[in-house]
């Protein structure tokens, strides 16, 4: 096979013949119908909700974290502040 013909198929403006397709199988070497099977897509994320910028809405979500985790996120808070430029 040549490279321009496997550059056609990999495009998607080539045929190729059953046979061919077990030949590639067969030199990778693998079942024929791993070679052809889809490949399964993986879902994005959903979107974040938008974040809430109000007054007091920061205090409502440390409000909100435990109080042995408050320390730790209030550090992250302070530490993101001084090296992000404003």
């Amino acid at each position: 096979m040549s490279q321009r013909f496997i550059a056609e198929l990999e495009g998607g403006r080539g045929n190729i013949s059953i046979v061919r397709l077990k030949a590639i199988a067969d030199a990778l070497p693998m079942p024929l119908d791993q070679l052809v099977r889809p490949v399964p897509t993986i879902e994005p994320p959903p979107p974040r909700p938008p974040l809430d910028l109000s007054d007091g809405a920061l205090a409502n979500v440390l409000r909100s974290v435990p109080p042995h985790e408050q320390r730790e996120m209030m550090e992250v808070l302070i530490a993101a502040m001084a090296t992000e430029p404003r």
